[in-house]
């Protein structure tokens, strides 16, 4: 199952300038207190997962690096 995440959720920084970053889960309302930096075209993101969360994620990454890269298609002969 590959996690949904909620970009609505992001961190934000209280009066005080601490920074509160709920589980980016959609639908949980955990703390998130595991953090991975995702590089998304060029854009460096953060994102947070509570304990739970964090361990479905880190399964999706290691399957998407499991995933073969799609055939490619067939070459074409010259033409004359």
């Amino acid at each position: 199952m590959t996690i949904k995440i909620d970009l609505r959720k992001s961190p934000r920084t209280t009066v005080a300038g601490h920074s509160e970053h709920p589980c980016m889960a959609e639908g949980c309302t955990n703390w998130g207190s595991r953090g991975y930096t995702v590089d998304d075209a060029g854009k460096r993101q953060q994102l947070w997962f509570c304990p739970d969360h964090a361990k479905q994620y880190e399964a999706d990454v290691e399957a998407a690096k499991r995933t073969p890269p799609p055939p490619r298609p067939p070459k074409q002969g010259r033409l004359v």
